[in-house]
């Protein structure tokens, strides 16, 4: 049976049209620690800069990436330089989000609600009436706001010059209420309690002043878990009070950082910070789980966890090359105990894009998994994707068909399995 499908962008691309590089990975859940591996390469092959000057169509890597948790098909790009960009056909095909203005973007986010509200990160723009920091979008990534209450009041930041030169980072939303979106900023928290259209900052170390905060994941009910130059902080109460490391705990160390929460339990968390990779079973009480980072190579390195079947889930991280490790929830999950991911010797990887391929990871995420589908439809549909992607394949001009008829075929397919088609593919 196959999992949920995964999708990466990394490297660099045309500044005009493209920038990142996409591999769609598939594997099966049957195999746990060495699942097979496959990839597919949906990269542009061409810029309409100059050809003579192979640099000159360099975007960077792109930061963040995002999928419709209502449509697969979905999908929108954070680059290094290049701006905002979004795809409405898995990665096939891509078009710059022209009127997002800052283009040294961060991270990008759809609401789990609505697929019209998208949040997107960026850094300084240069601007003295700078437009930079948290931006929002209610129709898709067509127009943009910058809403006013999206900057940080006057005397709250730590160093004058972090709001002078705003920047925002990782954003959030709840899953249990997508009303409230919570954004790393280069002064505190930023939260929204309604879709985006006013925000209030927070200070999870009100002592000394807001400082950055890189990253930030809502998970379990609301639960917050944040990580940045103050190391890590928690809140179970919407951001009110934050708590962190006990005493004689070992702390997160501080700095650009990447976190992410375990699927089964809140209390386990994972971070990458200075390089390495740390665990805590305990809410952040103690980070006493260390991984060595299996081939740094000092770019911004990230993690993600999903969900497989049973108490199976994985930890993904990526820096210059992406590793999976299998981990396990215990049988009876419980505050503490031993850690959920083995050693990092143990991990899969690396994943790369082809022999003599230049790699560099910049984010992941997956597509909604399938639920409460017979094995016999889920079969179907498993065939139905794999006539769509040799139809893909086989697609073009020297006779073979195009892509609209490989899309309306695979509508086609998909009703006679008993499963609607995307709400982007409409009916042929």
């Amino acid at each position: 049976m196959r999992a949920a499908l995964l999708r990466f962008l990394f490297m660099q691309g045309s500044r005009k049209f493209m920038v990142g590089l996409m591999l769609v990975m598939t594997f099966s859940t049957s195999l746990f620690v060495r699942a097979q591996v496959t990839t597919t390469e949906i990269n542009p092959n061409q810029s309409t800069l100059d050809a003579s000057d192979p640099d000159g169509a360099s975007g960077g890597r792109v930061n963040g990436l995002a999928i419709d948790p209502q449509n697969d098909n979905v999908l929108y790009a954070a680059s290094e330089w290049g701006g905002i960009f979004k795809s409405i056909d898995a990665g096939r095909t891509w078009i710059r989000l022209d009127n997002h203005l800052p283009t040294a973007t961060w991270d990008v986010e759809v609401s789990p609600a609505d697929s019209n509200l998208v949040i997107a990160t960026s850094f300084y723009d240069g601007r003295v009436h700078s437009l930079a920091g948290i931006n929002v979008s209610a129709n898709g990534g067509v127009t943009w706001t910058h809403p006013a209450t999206s900057m940080p009041p006057l005397g709250f930041c730590k160093v004058a010059a972090r709001r002078d030169e705003f920047s925002a980072y990782g954003i959030s939303f709840d899953p249990a209420n997508p009303r409230n979106i919570y954004v790393g900023t280069s002064c505190g928290l930023a939260i929204s309690n309604d879709s985006g259209t006013t925000w209030q900052y927070v200070d999870p170390t009100a002592a000394d002043g807001a400082d950055d905060i890189w990253d930030v994941v809502v998970h379990h009910g609301g639960i917050i878990d944040l990580c940045g130059n103050d190391g890590h902080r928690r809140s179970t109460n919407g951001g009110t009070n934050f708590t962190t490391a006990t005493v004689g705990g070992i702390p997160l160390p501080a700095g650009r950082c990447s976190i992410a929460a375990s699927p089964d339990e809140s209390y386990v968390l994972f971070a990458v910070a200075g390089g390495s990779i740390f665990e805590t079973d305990n809410g952040g009480g103690t980070w006493n789980t260390r991984f060595v980072n299996p081939a740094s190579q000092g770019r911004i390195p990230f993690v993600v966890t999903n969900q497989r079947s049973g108490r199976a889930f994985d930890l993904w991280f990526g820096d210059v090359s992406l590793f999976r490790a299998g981990c396990t929830t215990p049988a009876v999950p419980a505050v503490g105990g031993t850690a959920r991911c083995p050693a990092s010797n143990t991990w899969a990887g690396p994943f790369t894009r082809s022999a003599g391929g230049h790699d560099d990871m910049g984010d992941l995420v997956f597509s909604r998994p399938r639920r409460d589908l017979p094995p016999d439809r889920e079969q179907c549909l498993e065939n139905c994707e794999d006539q769509r992607e040799a139809c893909m394949e086989a697609a073009g001009p020297r006779g073979g068909p195009t892509e609209s008829q490989c899309v309306q075929a695979f509508v086609r397919c998909r009703r006679r399995c008993n499963v609607p088609p995307p709400p982007s593919e409409g009916c042929p």
